[in-house]
């Protein structure tokens, strides 16, 4: 270990082996092993998302990374071995994120179907009352006898 250039990765590495180990690497293994962890370095990624959140009593992290593929084949399938997607545990996450979609979406539908001008610009509304029966009970309540029902034209919908 006579090389003085920084090489981070390596020194990690060789920090978690007992010294009396490190003692017996040349200078040919450690370039060999600085060689083979340069290409396992951590590379920035287009999104990367970290979170740590609060559940109960523990924290849980999530983190989300995207960008190109740049991985081999092989590598690809002993990852995808080593880390299934049907576990119990992404099935859960997964259902949940499906349901979060569905309800965004149903509210979504709902926003759009209200009718917004009564809402944003209230006003009154004509409003048959049923309680009302006859002409007579229906005008001396200030109401007005239209067509055999007593309407309120001054009932305001978000009463």
């Amino acid at each position: 270990m006579t090389s003085q250039r920084p090489r981070p990765v390596l020194d990690d590495l060789l920090a978690k082996m007992p010294p009396n180990v490190t003692a017996t690497f040349t200078a040919k293994q450690l370039e060999a092993m600085e060689s083979a962890l340069e290409n396992r370095q951590w590379r920035r990624h287009p999104v990367d998302l970290r979170m740590s959140l609060p559940f109960f009593w523990t924290r849980f992290y999530f983190v989300l990374v995207a960008g190109e593929e740049r991985r081999s084949e092989e590598r690809i399938r002993q990852v995808q071995a080593a880390h299934p997607l049907w576990t119990p545990g992404n099935m859960f996450v997964l259902g949940g994120l499906i349901m979060m979609g569905v309800m965004a979406l149903l509210s979504l539908t709902l926003l759009v179907s209200l009718d917004w001008r009564g809402i944003l610009r209230p006003g009154n509304y004509p409003a048959d009352i049923p309680f009302k029966e006859d002409q007579e009970n229906c005008e001396s309540s200030g109401r007005t006898w239209q067509n055999g029902e007593c309407i309120d034209y001054e009932h305001n919908p978000t009463f």
